[in-house]
């Protein structure tokens, strides 16, 4: 376990609620959508727009941009200058590209990262965030940063979601932890231990995030300023030596 990950307790505080069905409906709900897909679960839950899904994930250029002027395509075409700098990019444990398994775009998800859970059953984690990249006066670059997090959910939903993207009933059997949040909320993270099969239940699920992989709440406010040293050090690479970087962002990405 590296040294900037703490041990930490597995107290467990709840986030804000969400909008979604009930905790015990969420397993019928991920065998619908695994064997009909999106559209079947959002007709159930009487989700509009002819049942499709509202998926997070942005669309992928099928073409490798090419950057003439960092400040020029900052400002003209944002998707772009994003995809320039986060393809490929490594922070810590995490790495955006392009694929199946994550998204480059406003909506940056990394690749999710494995991790096994004492008595069997498994976890996938992944780095979350929302970026806009905006050009000030002068030329220089400004990222602005929100709900920054991770997110961890059972293998098997993850891959869900890999094939049909995420849906209501995802949501309901993910959970989350930020700069001011722990692991929550306590109704996911119960679904979440019931589905994975955790030994020991909600606790020995959250101790596994926290204590045997280091995923902890002082370990996402490290990543915070992690994040912003690798995406610097993109930038200098790719887009060349001379490009001001600013940050702004939300209370999770302070």
């Amino acid at each position: 376990m590296r040294a900037h990950k703490s041990e930490q307790s597995s107290q467990v505080q709840g986030a804000p609620s969400r909008r979604g069905g009930a905790v015990g409906r969420t397993p019928a709900l991920l065998e619908l959508q695994r064997s009909a897909g999106n559209a079947a679960v959002n007709r159930l839950l009487g989700a509009g727009d002819g049942g499709r899904a509202v998926v997070q994930r942005a669309p992928l250029s099928t073409e490798r941009p090419l950057v003439e002027s960092a400040e020029g395509l900052a400002s003209s075409q944002p998707m772009r200058f994003l995809e320039q700098i986060f393809d490929g990019l490594r922070v810590d444990d995490f790495r955006f590209r392009r694929g199946e398994q994550g998204n480059l775009g406003l909506n940056m998800i990394s690749e999710w990262v494995t991790v096994p859970l004492d008595g069997g059953g498994s976890l996938a984690v992944h780095l979350n965030c929302m970026v806009r990249a905006s050009q000030l006066q002068g030329g220089a670059i400004r990222l602005h940063v929100a709900q920054f997090h991770l997110t961890a959910r059972s293998t098997s939903t993850q891959r869900t979601i890999d094939t049909h993207g995420p849906s209501a009933a995802t949501a309901g059997a993910s959970i989350h932890i930020n700069t001011s949040t722990q692991w929550g909320r306590p109704d996911n993270i119960k679904a979440l231990a019931a589905e994975v099969a955790a030994n020991g239940g909600e606790t020995v699920l959250i101790q596994g995030l926290t204590r045997t992989t280091g995923y902890s709440h002082p370990y996402v406010k490290w990543l915070v300023d992690h994040f912003k040293e690798r995406v610097r050090h993109a930038v200098q690479l790719r887009l060349g030596g001379g490009v001001e970087l600013s940050w702004s962002g939300d209370a999770t990405f302070s």
